[in-house]
């Protein structure tokens, strides 16, 4: 099961997710990313949420992210 993946820089880490479900993170929802201690939320598919937090943790010069659990 992949833990996490790299994303323009980004590595975006699932392993608190997997371990609160048992799975990856997939479908839509609302999805919580942890960004340097500040959580923000984004709606839709994780796909697309995913997206956004990685555009955010690139305008807040991050290069480590974490899906929330």
């Amino acid at each position: 099961m992949t833990t996490s993946t790299t994303i323009k820089g980004v590595r975006v880490g699932y392993e608190n997710y997997i371990f609160a479900h048992g799975i990856a993170p997939r479908g839509t929802g609302n999805w919580a990313f942890d960004l340097d201690g500040e959580f923000r939320f984004y709606s839709g598919t994780f796909t697309s949420a995913r997206a956004q937090a990685v555009r955010d943790a690139l305008l807040m010069n991050l290069h480590n992210i974490q899906v929330g659990s």
